[in-house]
């Protein structure tokens, strides 16, 4: 699967999850056989475990924020603290990333 195949599913599957919250107080969103917190969880379920996958997650992540990223960092806005906004800021960046690559393509 290209990367850019892998960037869509994920835009698909994070505009149609739904957030579940565990007994233990654990937030996270779900849809299909997706159960994730992160855009790296996502993106390396999307690509069947594919290390090189989520490589060039981090590294185009990196250019369309413009800084290095810790990968033990949360990135973004933490889902349990502002879902909604969680969620708009990873669909934000995935569009991001996909149209870094549509324009690469032009």
């Amino acid at each position: 699967m290209k990367q850019i195949e892998v960037y869509k599913e994920a835009l698909r599957v994070l505009e149609k999850a739904e957030v579940s919250t565990s007994r233990g107080g654990y937030t996270y969103w779900t849809f299909e056989t997706f159960l994730f917190v992160g855009l790296c969880r996502l993106i390396y379920d999307i690509s069947l475990s594919s290390d090189k996958a989520t490589a060039w997650f981090k590294r185009d992540s990196e250019i369309v924020l413009g800084r290095e990223l810790d990968e033990d960092d949360f990135w973004f806005t933490d889902i349990k603290e502002d879902e909604l906004k969680a969620r708009q800021e990873r669909i934000d960046h995935l569009k991001a990333l996909i149209k870094l690559y549509e324009d690469e393509e032009k």
